[in-house]
Parts: structure tokens; C-alpha cells; sequence
């Protein structure tokens, strides 16, 4: 048994109505992005629309308003969608939208003088019609090459046209469910553009994140090749502030080689390597810079053993990177200081140049980690990095860079 139109009618009134309401209530306890309110008003216009079909069962004019109404909420939601991008110029434009919304009124005015199932159908047609030229919008949009959402939403809505035009043709075959299921799928539809809205506003965050961690990379890598830079500290003690959690800082330096050429275009072209090695190992939120000559590291939330690992990591994908320069081969030596959460970034750095001094002792290519101790650090471990000797067979290692243990 199937539900009559004035049940189905109902629903939908209910539904898109609830739709609306928390929409426009969101927006006001929100800062939302502009065009939200189009999108608010899809559903509110497929609302309004039922509550006159409703209302206009004695009516042939209220009947033919409340159409009008039904199919034009794509509008208002394109209209949103023009102010949510208006930097990304859609094809047409605000008044082709008005004179397109006048045109669909006439259509629906004029189907008060028809009867039956050529009613129902003609209705579907022009849902299907506004559908359809939405899609079209949306499908031809520059920002529909980049979005995701977009295509999807105009694949969602050509795919809405096709279904609407099936059921106009299938309520002239005298379907009696042809008429009442195009509603409900335009109303579906409907109350699928405010979701729409939420996914753009969702992209938009997603990309403005990407683009200013792209940034940070970039700044990150100038600060790795600018020795002494005071930027790192200012941002390291900013993150530091919201940080709760142990975190870890590394101190870190190209080893010395005997065979290695001291000239500053072929050392800035091997502290290029280790800025590329760097960043791309480490996470989003970890901060790398210049303490003095050497490299330093900071990362949140990290506790020693992790950042051990970390060093290991940075150290084998420079050793890759390295292979594609000429001999010889780069290794680097790491000291990794714990820093406790509420402790200044100097105690952290502290820790961090000891251990840095204890792993040079020991040899090129290793790291050591230095926990906080009572009064002064304590080395925790020392590990061995990259995947072969940094020294090739018959070198000699200058003296600052000999075992001493």
C-alpha cells in the first residue's frame, strides 16, 4: 500500500523544514562561509513548496506556487554556491538565474489548467529541467576540475534530471507511484545540498591546511639553510606553550670527511640534501631549523625512543639522497634531548648539544639521546645510523670525528 500524496506531501515538509531550521541555526551560532545562507534556503523553498501544495488542494494557484517553489531550490543553492566562490567565476550569472527562476514560474502557473497524470509529469519535466541546468553549471565550472564535491554534486544532480525525466514519462503511462516518488526524490535532493555545503565548507579547510603546511615546508627548508636563524626558537616556544606532552629536540650535523670538498657552493649543495631529507620524513606539526651551524628539530608529543627512531629515519633517507651527489658519501651525528612538558625550549637544547657532543665522540654517523637528569643529563642510548659505514674503506677520519670509546 502506498502512502497518498498529501502524506507524502507532509514529509516532505517536515523533513526539508527540519533541514532548514538547523541550517539556519548553525549559521547563526557559527562563523560560516559566505553563500551559506543560499544553501539554507534550498530546503526552506522545497518546504514552503509542500506547505502550499498542501494548502492549495482547493486552490489551482497555490497548487501552481507551491510547484514553483518545489523545483526551485537548485537555484538557491546555485546562488550559494556563486558567493561561497565568487573568486572562481561559475558560467552565467545571478540575473540569468533570475530570468531562468521567471520562466519556471510561468511553466508552473500554467500547469493549474492541466489535469491528471499530464500534470504530474509536466512537473517532474521542469524539476528535471532545473536540475539539469545546474548541473550543467557546475559540470562547465573551473573549480569543478579541482573539487571533488562538485563533481560530485553535478554528477548527483544530472543523475536526479535523468530519474525526474523518467518519472514524468512514466506518470503519462499512468504509473500512479510515478508522481509521488519525483517528489521525494526532489526532496532528497533538496536537503542533499545543505550537506553539500557542509562538504565545500570541509574542502575549503582542507586545502587552506595543505596550503599552509606547504608553506611551513618552505619556510621550514629556508630556515634549514640559513645558519643561526632566531625564527625557529620564536616558533618552537609558541608550540611549545599548547604542548602537554613530553616532546623531543634534535641537534644534528654533517659529518666532517677527509675527501670532502669545503667549497661553500658544494657544502650549501649538501646541506640542500639534508633539508630535502628532512622534510620529507617528518610529520606536519614538527618544526625544523638553524641553532647556530648546526640543524636542530623540535617534535611535540614525542617521547626519546620515538625520536630516536626519527633520527634513524632522516638519517637513511639523506644517505639515499646522497647517492645521487657526487662522493663522498654524507652521514650526519644527532644528539636527541627529552624536554619535559612545562620545561623552556633552553633545557631541551641543553640536553640536545651534550648528547650532540657525546655522539661525535663516539664517532661519525651515530645518534645519542639524553634524558633529564637531577642535575645534569643522562645519556639513555646510542645507536648506529644509516645503512652503510659513512667512512669508505681506506679513509681516515679527521680527528674531531674519531671514537674515542
Amino acid at each position: 500500500m502506498q502512502p497518498d500524496l498529501p502524506t507524502l506531501l507532509l514529509a516532505d515538509l517536515v523533513l526539508t523544514a527540519g533541514v532548514a531550521l538547523l541550517m539556519a541555526a548553525w549559521g547563526l551560532l557559527h562563523a560560516m562561509p559566505r553563500g551559506h545562507w543560499g544553501w539554507v534556503a534550498a530546503p526552506a523553498l522545497a518546504a514552503a513548496g509542500a506547505a502550499l501544495q498542501l494548502a492549495g488542494e482547493e486552490s489551482r494557484l497555490l497548487a501552481g506556487l507551491g510547484l514553483w517553489l518545489l523545483s526551485l531550490w537548485p537555484l538557491a543553492a546555485l546562488q550559494g554556491l556563486r558567493r561561497f566562490d565568487a573568486r572562481q567565476r561559475l558560467p552565467g550569472s545571478a540575473g540569468g538565474d533570475a530570468l531562468l527562476a521567471g520562466l519556471a514560474a510561468l511553466w508552473a502557473l500554467g500547469l493549474e489548467f492541466e489535469e491528471g497524470p499530464q500534470r504530474d509529469a509536466h512537473a517532474a519535466v521542469l524539476a528535471a529541467a532545473l536540475q539539469a541546468c545546474v548541473a550543467l553549471v557546475l559540470a562547465r565550472a573551473q573549480a569543478h576540475r579541482h573539487s571533488f564535491v562538485l563533481r560530485i554534486s553535478a554528477l548527483t544532480l544530472a543523475t536526479g534530471a535523468t530519474l525526474q525525466g523518467l518519472a514524468a514519462w512514466l506518470a503519462l503511462q499512468a504509473q500512479a507511484w510515478a508522481a509521488p516518488a519525483a517528489l521525494m526524490l526532489n526532496a532528497l535532493l533538496a536537503m542533499a545540498a545543505s550537506g553539500v555545503a557542509a562538504l565545500l565548507a570541509h574542502e575549503r579547510a582542507e586545502s587552506a591546511l595543505r596550503e599552509s603546511r606547504r608553506r611551513l615546508r618552505m619556510l621550514g627548508r629556508r630556515e634549514l639553510l640559513a645558519p643561526g636563524s632566531a625564527h625557529f626558537e620564536v616558533l618552537a616556544r609558541r608550540l611549545l606553550r599548547r604542548e602537554t606532552r613530553p616532546s623531543a629536540v634534535l641537534l644534528f650535523d654533517i659529518d666532517p670527511h677527509p675527501q670532502a670538498n669545503q667549497e661553500e657552493a658544494r657544502v650549501r649543495a649538501r646541506q640542500r640534501v639534508v633539508a630535502h631529507g628532512v622534510h620529507a620524513t617528518l610529520r606536519g606539526h614538527d618544526l625544523a631549523g638553524r641553532h647556530g651551524d648546526a640543524f636542530v628539530l623540535l617534535l611535540p608529543g614525542t617521547t626519546l625512543r620515538n625520536a630516536m627512531a626519527a633520527a634513524a629515519r632522516i638519517a637513511e633517507r639523506v644517505q639515499a639522497l646522497a647517492l645521487l651527489e657526487p662522493p663522498p658519501p654524507l652521514s650526519l651525528s644527532f644528539g636527541v634531548g627529552e624536554l619535559r612538558a612545562g620545561e623552556d625550549l633552553a633545557q631541551g637544547l641543553h640536553r640536545a648539544r651534550l648528547a650532540l657532543a657525546e655522539a661525535r665522540r663516539q664517532g661519525p654517523g651515530r645518534a645519542v639521546s639524553a634524558a633529564a637528569g637531577e642535575r645534569e643529563p643522562v645519556f639513555v642510548e646510542s645507536r648506529r645510523l644509516g645503512a652503510r659505514d659513512p667512512w669508505p674503506l681506506g679513509a681516515t677520519a679527521p680527528r674531531s670525528a674519531r671514537a674515542g670509546g
